[in-house]
């Protein structure tokens, strides 16, 4: 089942600034190693939390339940 529509998430990808290298190496070791890699926030939900995080500038940020960290990178 998708929940976010394809086209909708790569228009979003087109307009959106590249992730960096590090966050492009945890989505490739993820897809090429782990059998749940769909549970991976990609780039377009990073660059949404990377956002969210600039607006708010949080002193602390508690995330549970991280998978492979990369949401919590973007947060950060």
């Amino acid at each position: 089942m998708e929940i976010i529509n394809s086209k909708a998430e790569e228009y979003a990808g087109k307009f959106s600034t590249p992730t960096d290298e590090l966050l492009q190496e945890i989505e490739k070791y993820t897809y090429k190693h782990h059998p749940h890699a769909n549970m991976l926030s990609g780039p377009v939900q990073g660059k949404l939390l990377e956002m969210i995080s600039r607006m708010i500038c949080p002193e602390r940020i508690l995330e549970i339940g991280t998978f492979m960290g990369y949401s919590a990178l973007c947060l950060a």
